[in-house]
């Protein structure tokens, strides 16, 4: 049997999926022209939800449909958004519980079950979507991801005398807008932002590790909570650099309703960086 072979960041994991391409020809490939021409039909955002059991690969599979939305001619992008972003906080879930057969459970021993999701801020986003036109160039959204990105970073108290704050919000400013930047490797993200700022891609790596472990150490526990509790064990330590990226340009991504304004074959990232003032 024949077989696409894809690597893919999913929750901030590498993941090496295969495909059959029978499938993709006879399956996947029709339904995204099916989905292209609806979209195209009602000339405005479509929202498609996939559902199936827990860890039956559904990011993965969602991740390869993007892939082929953009790598063959003709088709609408997809943007592939996974719901994890949407539980309550585990200190929501540790405050409440459900009665199963007349037992109480805590909500965060079945996280994942309906009940553990905020459906109303979802829906509230979906909405939003709806709502807004389609975007029209990246450039007009960029002051917009630019504050988005701010704020996050000070909603987990990055402090702004760091260089690494300096070099993550420059790779935020890129990775938030367009998902499909985050299967570039680090080192091709880390030169990118070196060329921007005039530095090294080991310095870049650098100075990003120290911002981070920064707020994993000294930042805000609320903000860290809301934004990297259902990912980050603290007893296990810090994320790293490649995993502190993928979930804060989705967070940010989810919380300012960020559309994708690149183009999927630019290899080009562009911006004007601030000078930082410490290492």
């Amino acid at each position: 049997m024949d077989m696409e072979r894809c690597l893919f960041q999913v929750n901030g994991l590498e993941i090496s999926a295969a495909f059959p391409t029978a499938d993709r020809d006879d399956i996947y490939l029709p339904l995204l022209r099916r989905l292209t021409a609806l979209q195209r039909e009602r000339r405005r955002r479509i929202a498609v939800f996939l559902a199936a059991p827990p860890a039956a690969g559904k990011s993965t599979l969602c991740r390869y449909l993007e892939l082929l939305s953009r790598r063959e001619a003709g088709l609408s992008p997809v943007q592939c958004v996974g719901i994890d972003g949407f539980h309550y906080t585990n200190a929501y879930l540790e405050g409440h519980s459900i009665v199963r057969d007349g037992v109480s459970i805590p909500l965060r021993k079945i996280k994942g079950a309906p009940e553990t999701y905020d459906v109303a801020r979802l829906g509230a986003l979906l909405e939003t979507l709806a709502q807004k036109p389609l975007p029209k160039l990246a450039a007009a959204q960029a002051p917009r991801t630019a504050q988005a990105v701010d704020t996050f970073l000070s909603a987990i108290s990055m402090d702004r005398r760091y260089k690494g704050r300096a070099y993550a919000a420059w790779l935020l400013e890129h990775l938030a807008p367009s998902p499909v930047l985050e299967e570039r490797s680090m080192g091709q993200l880390y030169r990118s932002c070196a060329r921007a700022f005039g530095t090294t891609p080991t310095a870049v790596e650098r100075c990003l590790r120290v911002a981070v472990e920064s707020v994993f150490t000294q930042g805000s526990m609320r903000g860290i909570e809301r934004f990297f509790g259902a990912t980050v064990d603290p007893e296990r330590g810090k994320p790293t650099n490649r995993a502190f990226l993928l979930q804060a340009s989705q967070q940010i991504r989810l919380d300012h309703s960020l559309a994708d304004t690149r183009s999927p074959n630019s290899s080009e990232m562009h911006h004007s960086p601030a000078a930082p003032t410490r290492v």
